[in-house]
C-alpha cells in the first residue's frame, strides 16, 4: 500500500512537472497580451513548477561522502525536512490572495487609482510573501538532523518538541501562527473577497461582464476550493499531529507521506482545469498552434511557387 502510494505520487509529479513546463513557456513566450493577469498567470505557473521540483527534492537520498557533510547538513534541513516545500506552498496562498486582490480593486473600486503597480503596494505584497515563505519554513528546519556517522537524515526526537521545554513550547506555538498565517487567512480572506466580487457582478448582463463571471468562477474554484481540499489535511494532520503529538507522526514516515498525497495533485489540476476553462491559457496555446502551422504554409506556397517556376520553363 505504501509502495502504490508513494509510486502514485511521483507519477502525479511528474505529470505536473511536464504539464508545469509547457505552460510557463507557453505563457512566457506566446501571451499575446502582456497584463498584469497574464504577469499573475505565469508567476503561478512558475510556482506550481518550483513545487513540482521541491518535491523531486525533497525524495533523494544523501550522498555516504565525508567530504559532503556540510551538504547533507543543509540538505536535510532545507530539502528533506520539507522546510522548502511548505514555504513555497504558503507563498502560493498568498499568491493566490494577491489575485483575488488585485480583481476587487480593479472591478468594485474601479474609481480608486490603487494598483498592485503601484511602488507601496508592491512592496507590501513582497513583504507579506516574504514573511509567508521564512514563517512557513521555520518549524520543519527543525524536524530533521544530520546523522554524520550513518550519513542519513532522521527525524528529531520526541523530547525535542515536548511542551516541557521552551523550545519545544516555541515551535508549537509557531506551528499554530503558520496555520492561521498561511493556511486560514489566505483561503478565507479570498472567499470574502470573491464572493463580494459575485455580488458586484450579480446584475449585469453584458457580455463582458459574463466572461468576466466565469474567469472569477473558476478562479474561485482553482484558489480556493480546490487549494483547500488539496492541503487541508497536510496542514492540519502535520501541524497539530506532528507538533502537539510527535510520537504521531514523524517527517518522511509512511503516515506522513499518505496525508500528504492530496497536494500532489494541486499543481497538476491547477494548470490542466485552466488550459482548458480559460481563456487567459488558451489565447497563448492557439497562437503557439498557430506559429507552428504557418511554418508548413510558407513551405507549401514556397512549393507551389518552384512547380509553377518549373512548368513555366518547360
Amino acid at each position: 500500500m505504501a509502495a502504490s502510494i508513494s509510486n502514485a505520487s511521483h507519477a502525479i509529479n511528474m505529470l505536473g512537472l511536464i504539464v508545469n513546463l509547457f505552460t510557463l513557456v507557453v505563457l512566457s513566450r506566446f501571451r499575446t497580451t502582456k497584463d498584469y493577469q497574464s504577469s499573475f498567470d505565469t508567476a503561478q505557473s512558475a510556482l506550481d513548477l518550483s513545487i513540482n521540483l521541491l518535491h523531486y527534492l525533497s525524495s533523494f537520498p544523501l550522498p555516504t561522502v565525508p567530504q559532503m557533510t556540510q551538504w547533507n547538513h543543509f540538505y536535510c534541513r532545507l530539502f528533506l525536512s520539507r522546510a522548502l516545500l511548505w514555504a513555497s506552498t504558503a507563498l502560493r496562498a498568498h499568491l493566490n490572495l494577491f489575485v483575488a486582490t488585485h480583481f476587487f480593486i480593479k472591478i468594485a473600486l474601479p474609481f480608486t487609482r490603487f494598483s498592485l503597480r503601484q511602488r507601496v503596494p508592491f512592496w507590501i505584497s513582497m513583504v507579506i510573501s516574504v514573511y509567508s515563505f521564512v514563517l512557513g519554513s521555520i518549524p520543519h528546519l527543525h524536524s530533521t538532523t544530520y546523522m554524520p556517522k550513518s550519513f542519513t537524515c532522521t527525524s528529531n526526537k520526541t523530547a525535542q518538541f515536548s511542551a516541557h521545554n521552551s523550545f519545544g513550547l516555541t515551535l508549537r506555538y509557531l506551528s499554530l501562527l503558520v496555520v492561521v498565517h498561511n493556511y486560514l487567512i489566505p483561503i478565507l480572506t479570498a472567499s470574502y473577497i470573491y464572493h463580494q466580487l459575485f455580488y458586484v457582478l450579480r446584475r449585469s448582463t453584458s457580455k463582458a461582464f459574463a466572461v468576466m463571471k466565469h474567469e472569477l468562477l473558476i478562479r474561485f474554484l482553482l484558489d480556493v476550493v480546490c487549494y483547500t481540499i488539496c492541503y487541508s489535511p497536510a496542514y492540519w494532520a502535520l501541524f497539530f499531529g506532528y507538533y502537539w503529538d510527535p510520537s504521531k507522526l514523524e517527517t518522511g514516515s509512511e503516515k506522513y507521506n499518505n496525508i500528504s498525497f492530496l497536494t500532489f495533485f494541486y499543481p497538476l489540476l491547477y494548470p490542466l482545469i485552466s488550459l482548458f476553462t480559460r481563456r487567459s491559457y488558451r489565447r497563448p496555446c492557439e497562437e503557439l498552434l498557430r506559429q507552428l502551422c504557418q511554418p508548413s504554409k510558407n513551405s507549401g506556397d514556397s512549393s507551389r511557387i518552384s512547380n509553377t517556376s518549373r512548368s513555366s520553363t518547360r
